[in-house]
């Protein structure tokens, strides 16, 4: 079967909030929130034929009407102040919503290992800046298969908030859909710790600055990507654990090890191309899960960098991992300033 005919019947609606925000709201973005501008979060969710239980697209759309009043700002659109700063203005437009279908069933859409394919289930032109201030900041695709089961694709400004908050998001959602009792209000996240001003020409190692793009928050990248998922069992993090480390020591978690692993592996497939990675950046959820839960959506991800002088080809794991843990630094307060700097018009005036 042609590719362009996996997913079919594409419809587009949308789903606002079931109590009106008010008149003239807006939701401040933070420098974080602004640095996180260009960037959108994907997610996909698969659901067998007994988990969807037959489910139809007034199920799914009905119950979002009471589960987005508390997610007040993802109903928003883009706006830009009289001084030029982005906000997020409350008009309650809503989320978009797609309603599609797959001549495949789940099990065959998974069989073909083709993860270009689940773009298909995404709505992948979310946000390409054409109408920024038309554009929903959160897309939906629900996708019914051939045997029953469904997807649920999802897109996410990052401006919106972090990974955490979206998949906190969603993860609320489908259980909100089970038992639809009444959701709680959410709580505004702590402010950003103050932090010292000083010369923005620390360069901040996590940051790449892109060219001028107005206000179509879309930016050309000619960098090819493809996505993969580690799954480690208890038993293989334990293994990892006691082959790198002969007694335990609370400095060192799996998380710490298995970056150092993969730091490796990536420097020895670059070691013939004289671009050994000496600098990586991390980022690392500051908030516990269960608190995402009970929080409006915002960028709280700790963002640093690690470089290092010496080769990572012939370093061993464990002088990798020492390296994460003593010679990390924090690059949150950097962005913030550097991203501060450039939108330093204010916040006040609206347009």
């Amino acid at each position: 079967m042609a590719e362009e005919n996996l997913v079919y019947d594409i419809r587009y609606t949308s789903v606002v909030s079931g109590r009106i925000a008010g008149e003239d709201r807006a939701h401040e973005l933070t420098a974080m929130d602004l640095a996180m501008k260009f960037h959108q979060i994907r997610g996909l969710y698969f659901f067998s034929n007994a988990a969807a239980q037959g489910m139809l697209a007034d199920d799914f759309k009905k119950p979002m009407f009471q589960w987005l009043i508390p997610y007040f700002n993802v109903c928003g659109r883009i706006r830009t102040s009289k001084t030029g700063r982005p906000f997020i203005k409350l008009n309650d437009a809503g989320v978009r919503i797609i309603e599609a279908r797959s001549s495949k069933t789940i099990d065959e859409w998974l069989a073909m290992k083709d993860g270009s394919l689940d773009d298909k289930l995404i709505y992948i032109d979310a946000h390409d800046g054409d109408e920024l201030s038309f554009t929903p900041l959160v897309y939906i695709q629900i996708t019914w298969f051939k045997c029953g089961g469904i997807s649920m694709g999802l897109s996410w400004a990052h401006a919106l908030g972090d990974v955490f908050s979206a998949s906190a998001f969603m993860n609320g959602l489908t259980q909100f859909l089970q038992d639809q009792h009444p959701p709680k209000p959410l709580l505004m996240p702590d402010p950003p710790e103050p932090h010292c001003s000083r010369s923005i020409a620390a360069k901040a190692h996590s940051l790449k600055r892109v060219n001028p793009v107005g206000n179509t928050w879309a930016t050309a990248s000619s960098c090819k990507m493809a996505k993969h998922t580690f799954h480690f069992t208890s038993k293989q993090l334990d293994q990892i654990n006691s082959s790198i480390i002969q007694a335990p020591d609370p400095e060192f978690r799996s998380f710490e090890l298995i970056l150092a692993i993969i730091w490796k592996f990536i420097a020895n497939i670059r070691k013939n191309s004289s671009k050994e990675p000496k600098i990586v950046t991390i980022c690392k959820n500051q908030i516990k899960s269960k608190d995402r839960k009970t929080m409006i959506p915002h960028n709280g991800l700790e963002i640093s960098t690690i470089e290092v002088k010496y080769s990572i080809v012939e370093a061993d794991i464990m002088k990798l991992a020492t390296s994460v843990v003593n010679e990390t630094t924090k690059e949150n307060a950097k962005i913030e300033e550097i991203v501060e700097e450039r939108n330093s018009g204010g916040r006040t005036s609206r347009s």
